[in-house]
């Protein structure tokens, strides 16, 4: 199973996990397994019981089905919610909706925060400042460029592995010294779109992992990541290599004086987007943890 994930719906805060193969969400008033769903009023302690692992783990014992495990109905009417005193009831709604609050506070920050860093990309494009592509500002990259293959990743190991993968900076780890030492450098995903800023030693990961290095003297290699991770690449949600549109790809070049204002205004705001996103990462975590307290 997979954290859950969450969103504002109208005035409901819907919960959704991948339960095996079937999708579960559950708002105030309605749960829904896969494509039947039936209603049932839930105050919020129910609810708060019914987002975690107990009643997952439950649903795990009474599905039947190998390839596409089936929870019923009358499984669901059949889960006996842990009847504690109301003060308890209590104290758990209101520190889960605590925890709730400052989730859904983080959410807007993260919308704030990449709003105003599109739009500083978007004045700076929007200034008569010089343009270069990447196949101009471009440099060598020194020593090892030496690629991993996937199945060699490990979990543990003496170097983090950089790869494609869009959900986290690094995807595992190597104790092979294939280490790639000259950075900083700019990690793009040939099939994924995405842009890394790499600024410690790493090994590369295959499939894809193309590695970009600027010239330091023309253009700050995090301005350039700031400013290349806003660009529109052409067919982007398609299927294919995209490399070749970058190599040119057009982006401002101001004054390196300039190019270092910038810099710190966006990394102020990229350290606001990961502070909130590990609020939002821990809140399932911490809501299973206040279970634990009153229910165990």
């Amino acid at each position: 199973m997979i954290d859950f994930f969450h969103c504002k719906c109208k005035d409901n805060i819907l919960y959704g996990k991948f339960f095996k193969r079937v999708l579960i969400t559950i708002t105030k008033d309605k749960i829904n397994i896969s494509n039947a769903f039936f209603s049932m009023k839930l105050n919020k302690y129910i609810f708060y019981i019914l987002s975690q692992d107990i009643f997952f783990e439950y649903l795990d014992s009474v599905s039947t089905g190998a390839m596409y495990p089936v929870c019923k109905k009358q499984d669901i009417l059949n889960f006996k919610i842990p009847l504690l005193t109301k003060s308890i009831q209590n104290k758990i709604v209101k520190e889960c909706e605590t925890i709730d609050k400052a989730s859904e506070k983080a959410h807007l920050i993260i919308d704030k925060s990449n709003s105003e860093i599109y739009n500083y990309v978007k004045k700076l494009n929007n200034n008569n400042w010089e343009k270069s592509t990447f196949e101009n500002l471009k440099i060598d990259i020194l020593g090892n460029l030496s690629k991993i293959p996937k199945k060699e990743i490990l979990e543990i190991g003496k170097y983090p592995v950089i790869t494609q993968e869009s959900n986290k900076l690094i995807s595992g780890y190597t104790n092979e010294s294939l280490v790639i030492t000259d950075l900083p450098l700019i990690i793009f995903g040939d099939h994924t779109c995405i842009f890394k800023y790499i600024d410690f030693p790493f090994v590369r990961g295959a499939d894809g992992t193309k590695l970009l290095k600027v010239d330091s003297k023309k253009v700050i290699p995090k301005y350039f990541y700031f400013v290349i991770k806003q660009s529109q690449i052409t067919n982007k949600n398609k299927y294919e290599r995209h490399y070749k549109y970058i190599k040119n790809l057009e982006i401002p070049v101001p004054p390196l004086s300039e190019q270092k204002i910038l810099v710190y205004k966006l990394e102020k705001l990229e350290n606001e987007i990961r502070d909130a996103k590990l609020i939002i990462e821990s809140s399932s975590d911490k809501k299973q943890k206040i279970m634990d307290k009153y229910l165990k």
